[in-house]
């Protein structure tokens, strides 16, 4: 599956605090990310679990190193399980040095805009035989896409760049499928890496550039190596660009490190002295089955079908009243614009969602979704209706850590 390394892969990690309360920030590049390292994380670093947000940037070009992926029916687990190794070792030493290099620090939060992520949501309008599911996976310029790159940047004391932590919509694919070596794929940091290396590149020495994936069930890079389309007669023909896929990859990661940059630099308003509270909390939501086929071949007469109930890891940390949700699962767009508002209107001074953190259960669509049968509807374990139990716990998680 994997058959060699195009880039480095790294494990981040931010560590703050203040008046005796910390929080940790972790990202992964990897696919996903279980919760089964916090207890050590949380052990090793001395920051409570409530206050720990690990996720994955869920770059498509690295193997999967939680317990979900077995279930892939990969070739290559036993890689998987080697590099969820090293990936432990990376983090807890990226942990250490976040703590050992802490310093007086001042922050500042601001949002941007970078075009370069679609909606992937494309409606069947072919004709072939081999496409029976009302929707398949591709770009889908009128569908609902959010633009907004968020900015968290820390400087030292004399305006120097210490870390930024971005949040943008887009799944890290660009080279998915595309196996240009050896007849596998190459191991790669992909959008989210490439994004992060680039801040990292500009930024002076040591500077940490944080990756985080918003809710991106229903989008994907504008440009990708490996893309589905109908022809011109309507029948359905997967595209592959190889190897010219790279000079994709690098482009679009320019235009989001470049945006991330442009934002930073316009930040006015830094505070040192901060408020840091965060809340964690696990709700069960009622489950089904998730289609494990292409989306595009659902059978012409598919229904859900129940399955077991679904443990949710929630949390919200509070950063200077901005609010950072963490959700284990992969959520459309329109659902963390809800969130978001929900949160803004809230009080806070800005809100946004990190997927794909403290866990992994695949998708949670929206109403739209589940009724039309959409990829992130048909591949999510949770059933309609998550959405709102999730925003309703949100609601609760801010009380608690407002009055904290």
């Amino acid at each position: 599956h994997f058959t060699g390394l195009h880039d480095d892969i790294y494990v981040r990690a931010i560590m703050i605090a203040n008046q005796g309360t910390e929080a940790l920030l972790i990202s992964v590049e990897a696919g996903d990310i279980s919760d089964q390292w916090l207890p050590r994380i949380a052990e090793i670093s001395g920051v409570p679990e409530c206050n720990i947000f690990m996720s994955a940037t869920h770059t498509h070009s690295a193997p999967f190193i939680s317990e979900s992926f077995p279930e892939l029916d990969l070739k290559d687990v036993d890689k998987s399980k080697a590099v969820a190794e090293n990936a432990w070792d990376a983090l807890s030493k990226a942990v250490a040095a976040a703590r050992e290099n802490m310093q007086p620090a001042k922050v500042s939060y601001a949002t941007g805009e970078c075009d370069i992520n679609v909606n992937r949501d494309y409606k069947n309008t072919g004709n072939s035989k081999d496409v029976t599911g009302p929707y398949i996976t591709s770009q889908n310029p009128q569908g609902i896409c959010d633009k907004t790159v968020a900015v968290m940047k820390f400087v030292d004391m004399s305006g120097r760049p210490i870390a930024y932590i971005m949040n943008y919509s887009i799944h890290s694919c660009v080279m998915f499928l595309s196996y240009n070596q050896d007849g596998g794929m190459e191991i790669s940091g992909d959008i989210a890496g490439y994004a992060s290396r680039y801040v990292e590149d500009r930024s002076g020495k040591n500077c940490v550039a944080m990756f985080t994936m918003a809710c991106s069930a229903d989008t994907m890079p504008k440009y990708v190596a490996v893309y589905n389309v109908f022809d011109a007669q309507g029948n359905f023909t997967t595209v592959n660009d190889h190897a010219a896929g790279w000079t994709l990859l690098e482009q679009q990661s320019m235009y989001l490190g470049a945006e991330v940059l442009r934002v930073g630099e316009q930040m006015k308003d830094f505070a040192s002295e901060i408020p840091i509270s965060g809340t964690t909390n696990n709700i069960i939501v009622p489950g089904k089955k998730k289609w494990l086929g292409e989306p595009y071949n659902l059978p012409r007469d598919y229904t859900y079908e129940d399955g077991d109930p679904i443990e949710l890891r929630l949390g919200l940390l509070l950063i200077n009243n901005v609010a950072f949700v963490g959700i284990p699962a992969e959520l459309v767009t329109s659902v963390g614009q809800h969130i978001e508002k929900t949160l803004t209107d809230l009080g806070c001074a800005g809100a946004l969602c990190i997927t794909q953190c403290n866990g992994s259960v695949s998708y949670i669509s929206d109403d739209f979704g589940y009724a039309n049968l959409t990829f992130s509807a048909t591949a999510s374990r949770c059933k309609p209706g998550t959405d709102r139990l999730i925003l309703n716990e949100v609601k609760n998680m801010y009380a608690v850590v407002e009055k904290k």
